[in-house]
């Protein structure tokens, strides 16, 4: 009897130990020295200037569909251009009025039909525009908690992330029909709580699924075309985890919590944006688990925005750092962006000139581009198609 319960015992903690190895843990502590260089991933790279018809600030968000890019800018709302930078239309305006709306941060796409899912007023009100920009209609999320962090077209229903650092959110986040009728909850993961910090990163489609990472318990999950939820990857624990509790000011600027600002998945790599102690993005590859990295720096300034990032061995141009992720026939692509005085300033440089790239043809491409620029123009979305 006495080897029967040892046997029970032992398979108990046998299948314990499995379950527990089908989670990746992520750890930034025993991240290695291994540095990624554009070359490493890189097979083609594009830059494509936004014209100047309306000047655009700090982006905030990205939408890519077939044919065309949606922006969201920090002052200026939604506008459309297509894949050669050129501006196609505004989608809406800021105001308050019938079109317009006084929130942009946060929209989806349904990219079969081109309209616009935007998350427009503190009411909870999603107007739905179509992809040239006309108010097609609007409702109400009357049984949706605030704050939202995040709306997502998918499987042609809405996803709408909830911030959890609030002790009102019952839910983690919620399933609507494209007239606000809720389909699905996820009941929050963690006892209600408050802190003041955001505790949800930014939810992305990747392979017929949704993916997100939650500060609070340090995983990051997955949702498949069901609404069904696992949990794929954790952070290791211990003191670089963010509290659930207030957070002295002085600790968040020493970056001295592990936070996730950006998730990126690819077929090779899940790409980790954090900060603790400075500032790294990391290259997980998804079949070994080794990692490379490389760090940058950020300008603290208002607005905030990055002033390095990956070296580009491949053209010699400016560094890349990746915000965006989308397919197309088969290609992957990795998306960045510069301002035109970071690459005038590059192609400047005796560094630029005394470089020897990857792709030499490249480099001529660059120098043409940045003598085409002007100090006051658009932004440049930076195009790096992956190696298969």
């Amino acid at each position: 009897m006495k080897d029967f319960y040892f046997l029970l015992i032992s398979l108990i903690l046998s299948s314990c130990t499995s379950v527990d190895s089908e989670f990746y843990e992520f750890d930034p502590r025993a991240i290695g020295d291994d540095q990624v260089f554009l070359s490493d991933i890189a097979s083609d790279i594009k830059y494509i200037p936004l014209d100047n018809s309306i000047p655009v600030n700090r982006f905030i968000d990205i939408a890519f569909g077939s044919n065309d890019i949606i922006i969201s800018s920090a002052d200026i709302g939604l506008l459309r251009y297509d894949l050669a930078g050129k501006l196609l239309n505004r989608i809406g305006s800021i105001g308050r009025g019938p079109s317009e709306y006084t929130f942009y941060m946060y929209f989806g796409r349904d990219n079969r039909t081109g309209n616009v899912y935007n998350l427009s007023d503190r009411n909870k009100t999603i107007k739905v525009f179509s992809k040239e920009g006309h108010l097609v209609r609007d409702f109400k999320l009357n049984e949706v908690a605030t704050p939202i962090s995040a709306i997502i077209f998918f499987n042609s229903n809405i996803f709408i992330q909830l911030d959890m650092q609030f002790d009102y959110n019952d839910f983690e986040w919620i399933v609507c029909d494209t007239f606000g009728q809720v389909l699905k909850t996820q009941k929050r993961h963690l006892p209600k709580f408050s802190a003041n910090i955001s505790g949800t990163g930014r939810p992305y489609i990747f392979d017929n699924r949704i993916t997100y990472y939650n500060t609070w318990t340090d995983t990051i999950y997955s949702v498949d075309k069901d609404f069904q939820e696992k949990p794929i990857i954790t952070v290791k624990p211990g003191d670089h985890r963010f509290p659930r509790d207030y957070v002295p000011t002085d600790h968040i600027f020493q970056k001295k919590y592990f936070g996730i600002t950006k998730l990126i998945e690819t077929r090779r790599y899940f790409l980790f944006k954090y900060y603790y102690q400075g500032y790294t993005m990391a290259f997980v590859d998804k079949k070994t688990w080794r990692t490379s990295k490389f760090q940058y720096e950020w300008d603290e300034s208002v607005g905030g925005h990055p002033i390095s990032g990956m070296v580009n061995d491949f053209d010699s141009g400016s560094w890349f750092l990746p915000n965006y992720y989308y397919s197309w026939e088969g290609d992957e692509y990795l998306i960045g962006i510069q301002y035109p005085y970071q690459i005038i300033a590059r192609a400047a440089s005796k560094e630029f000139k005394d470089s020897n790239p990857i792709v030499p043809s490249k480099k001529l491409e660059f120098e043409k581009l940045a003598a085409s620029l002007k100090e006051t123009d658009n932004p440049v979305l930076v195009q790096v198609r992956l190696k298969h």
